[in-house]
């Protein structure tokens, strides 16, 4: 695990990691729809979560060694995270916060979310190398700096993240963004436009799939199960199966249906209803 002051390339058993992912490390909560002012007695659910961690885990279970680079707080969270990354075979390079809590993420069912950054608003950049890296867009773009500063990599992508936060000035160095289709609309809807400004762009659509457009290929995938809407950690576990899959040597249509059925497996993974 890091320590604060860390520096320096990361390593993997001694050896690089084919792909790392990078940004808000949470504790995900999650229940029921709650009833204000009411008591629920109803499943709660508590797993490591955050953008990068749910990559990282999709990639290694395509077979790819893979890391997370993190913030979490010397507490029971924090560790309860590592454990999670170890047992997913996920190399956890968590810098520890000495006085702010691991960040909390809490999803009450539709629309009624909370969310503690924590330790997270101490993250910042160090140089890493890697085949592919994954920056989450909640880090990439609320930081005040470069946010890719250090990072070498054959394919460096950002996920958006979210239509308020987006902004491509800040990842000038990037050459490869995931967007969902109201993030895409953030950017003026012009995929021609990002196609040519991005080695990859994929545009995920939730329930209908997902585009991905690849040095000038294009390929549409549908999942052949749908989901009832959007699902908080698909969209991450779907950027780093499809990064993963291009570094084993999948074709892009392959890549992009595996990374289709990474994300419905995370849907149907954190389902309290399933």
């Amino acid at each position: 695990m890091f320590h604060p002051g860390t520096t320096g390339a990361v390593s993997v058993g001694g050896m690089a990691p084919r792909f790392v992912a990078i940004g808000e490390v949470m504790l995900d909560v999650s229940a029921e729809e709650l009833v204000p002012g009411g008591v629920v007695h109803a499943p709660v659910r508590v797993r490591a979560g955050g953008s990068p961690v749910t990559a990282a885990l999709a990639a290694a279970r395509e077979g790819v060694q893979s890391a997370v680079i993190g913030r979490v707080g010397d507490d029971l969270a924090g560790r309860a995270i590592r454990d999670a990354l170890l047992a997913g075979e996920v190399e956890p390079l968590l810098e520890i916060d000495p006085s702010l809590p691991t960040g909390t993420f809490f999803e009450g069912g539709p629309g009624t979310i909370v969310a503690d950054r924590g330790a997270n608003v101490g993250l910042r950049p160090r140089p890493v190398s890697a085949d592919a890296i994954l920056v989450s867009g909640y880090f990439a773009f609320q930081f005040d700096g470069d946010p890719l500063e250090g990072l070498e990599a054959e394919r460096l992508a950002v996920d958006a993240g979210s239509p308020r936060l987006v902004d491509l000035e800040a990842i000038r160095s990037a050459n490869a963004l995931f967007v969902d289709e109201e993030e895409l609309v953030a950017l003026g809807g012009d995929l021609a436009a990002l196609a040519s400004r991005f080695r990859l762009i994929c545009v995920k659509r939730g329930a209908a799939g997902a585009s991905a457009y690849l040095d000038g290929a294009a390929e549409t995938r549908t999942p052949p199960t749908r989901a009832d809407g959007a699902h908080a950690g698909a969209g991450d576990a779907f950027a780093g199966s499809l990064l993963a899959c291009l570094l084993l040597g999948r074709s892009l249509g392959d890549a992009l249906e595996r990374a289709c059925a990474a994300g419905m497996r995370e849907v149907a993974g954190g389902s309290l209803r399933s």
